[in-house]
């Protein structure tokens, strides 16, 4: 064969596989753009998040590109993209919120006890000393459950509920999923720091009733003392309780898919 015509034959055959499998990586890229879990793990970078979509993209082609081409497809090509980056950002968006509780229920912990700076968090929002130990700890479980293998599955899954070629589906009207969310998050917050809380409040009551026989006792300072040497001292033993509110947390990751069909109509 030719030269002129082998490189023609290569280039149609190029031509043929890349908008699919540019198709093919977009959700799962999607995904990596707002899950909290690759900032927090430090791969962070658009090499690292492309290795992983790429990774993930590789079996979706196994049998092969669809017969037809891209300009066949249900919406313009351009459109396709945007729908499938869009729903893997809210598979990622709703896939964190196991680490949005244990940054709410360190943070509710550290105002309580008064230590507000705590620096930022590795996801780019305001971070807290004890939201980010147990986003730490949330990380660590994350991994030993095998949480990587749980997402791609979850990612899979997904295609049977949105096709590539399905038209965009619509967002519920209202703020309904929205305050679900929210709803989960602070709930599971307050799960998580109530312990910590309870303690620390019966240390407030103690000074209190402590002000009242002894006048000259700056109940200020040492309240804000002893509330942080004493979540100090009961943090090794809560952590072994985070634990096991963290693996119930991880477990609604297979789930993922079903709580994000709430989001559209």
């Amino acid at each position: 064969m030719p030269f002129n015509e082998l490189f023609s034959a290569a280039l149609e055959l190029i031509g043929n596989y890349v908008p699919w499998v540019i198709l093919a990586i977009a959700r799962p890229f999607g995904f990596t753009m707002l899950f909290a879990v690759f900032a927090w793990a430090k791969l962070d970078s658009a090499v690292l998040r492309m290795a992983f979509a790429l990774g993930i993209s590789l079996p979706l082609l196994a049998n092969g590109v669809p017969s037809y081409g891209p300009d066949e497809l249900a919406i313009p090509f351009f459109m396709v993209l945007l729908k499938e980056i869009g729903l893997g950002a809210v598979l990622g968006l709703v896939a964190s919120i196991p680490l949005a509780i244990a940054m709410a229920g360190g943070g509710i912990v550290d105002v309580y006890r008064g230590a507000l700076d705590g620096g930022n968090d590795p996801s780019g929002g305001a971070g807290s000393t004890y939201g980010t130990v147990f986003a730490v700890v949330a990380l660590w479980l994350f991994a030993n459950i095998g949480g990587f293998q749980i997402i791609t599955d979850a990612i899979y899954s997904s295609y049977a509920v949105w096709p590539v070629n399905s038209p965009m589906p619509e967002f519920k009207p209202g703020a309904d999923v929205l305050l679900q969310i929210l709803e989960k998050i602070l709930l599971g917050a307050i799960v998580l720091a109530g312990p910590l809380l309870v303690i620390m409040f019966f240390s407030d009551i103690i000074h209190l009733i402590s002000a009242k026989f002894g006048k000259q006792i700056n109940i200020t300072h040492l309240a804000f003392s002893s509330k942080n040497l004493i979540a100090a001292m009961v943090l090794p033993l809560f952590l072994l309780v985070t634990v096991r509110l963290f693996k119930e947390e991880w477990s609604f990751l297979p789930n993922i898919v079903d709580f994000a069909q709430g989001i559209f109509v």
